[in-house]
């Protein structure tokens, strides 16, 4: 276990505790924002499945890190471990993928342990391959256990999530994060890592991400790049030009922060809490131009965005253009 993720201990040790007592059920769903550390919990559950002497750090079971099983999973060459993602060049998981993995379960543990298989992110199964894996979840083999990992589970279908143990990170006390940032970067002001929190949603690793080299300035560009378009300052086709290599979940996760705060500002002059504290002047200057019911409608084309992100192929140019031409139109029609 990351001893450098202080959230994740409470979680880690209900699992420790399940897998010494032999109560770990047969398939887990790992979810939460993104950047609440799912991949790490996962990992270092999937560490300790396959770890052949555990020992016990604070009362709490841990992969030893020195057996021929842990030497395996560090080398990424373990045969009783096998993890399914997208594909490169994919944006779902096919169905071709999930009967491997079926077949990978059903066989013999070559280390007369477990079989574990992590699936991440699930939410990029598609239908057919989530009807493929629930027949495995139905009926699991004996000493086969599935780790699920999603930052969307409502994608997956309810006969998939009602098969798993649901395990939920939460966003941890902002002191637990505000320490945590503050040690792997020295200096950094209270009042900062807040609004880098409130931009995070709260998730930790999310918030640490944005003070990573350029993805500040990146969001900040497109900040004032699309208020440029907003007044008319910038043309749409330069706009989407511009930022089309830059079209994912985090850009659009963005623009609905803003259209968040957005509707906020123009319900009260003071909202208790902003997911871009950092631009509320802007944001409230623009608020006042803008027709309720219209932010309400371009949210609702950006979650549209969002959910069907990695689902379907968009052009992220067009994409980009379809949304600014309706925010425009609709300040057109507030003036």
């Amino acid at each position: 276990m990351n001893p450098e993720l202080p959230w994740l201990k409470t979680p880690w040790r209900r699992l420790a505790a399940q897998q010494a007592q032999g109560r770990l059920p047969h398939a887990l769903m790992i979810s939460g924002l993104p950047g609440m550390g799912k991949s790490v919990l996962a990992a270092a559950l999937a560490r300790l499945l396959l770890c052949q002497t555990p020992v016990s750090r604070d009362g709490v079971p841990a992969p030893c890190g020195q057996c021929e099983g842990c030497s395996l999973m560090a080398a990424g060459t373990h045969p009783d471990f096998r993890r399914l993602t997208v594909p490169e060049g994919k944006q779902q998981i096919p169905v071709d993928a999930v009967r491997g993995l079926i077949e990978f379960v059903g066989l013999s543990s070559q280390y007369r342990g477990a079989r574990v298989a992590l699936v991440e992110p699930a939410d990029a199964l598609n239908a057919a391959s989530a009807n493929a894996l629930l027949k495995t979840l139905e009926e699991p083999p004996p000493d086969a256990v599935l780790i699920l990992v999603s930052s969307r589970p409502s994608r997956l279908p309810v006969t998939i999530r009602s098969r798993c143990q649901r395990v939920q990170l939460s966003p941890p006390p902002k002191d637990q994060v505000r320490d945590w940032l503050q040690a792997s970067h020295p200096g950094l002001e209270a009042e900062r890592i807040g609004e880098l929190l409130a931009m995070a949603h709260g998730a930790p690793l999310a918030a640490a991400a944005l003070l990573e080299e350029g993805v500040l300035d990146l969001r900040q560009a497109l900040f004032d790049d699309l208020f440029e378009v907003l007044r008319g300052h910038l043309a749409v086709s330069v706009f989407s030009s511009r930022y089309e290599k830059h079209y994912d979940a985090r850009l659009l996760g963005w623009i609905a922060d803003w259209l968040h705060d957005l509707a906020a500002l123009a319900q009260a002059e003071a909202p208790p809490r902003l997911r871009a504290p950092d631009r509320s002047g802007d944001l409230r200057r623009l608020a006042s131009a803008l027709d309720l019911k219209a932010i309400f409608a371009l949210h609702r084309q950006v979650q549209e965005a969002l959910r069907l992100f990695g689902q379907v192929a968009v052009n992220p140019q067009l994409a980009l253009e379809s949304l600014l031409v309706e925010w425009r139109a609709a300040l057109d029609i507030k003036r």
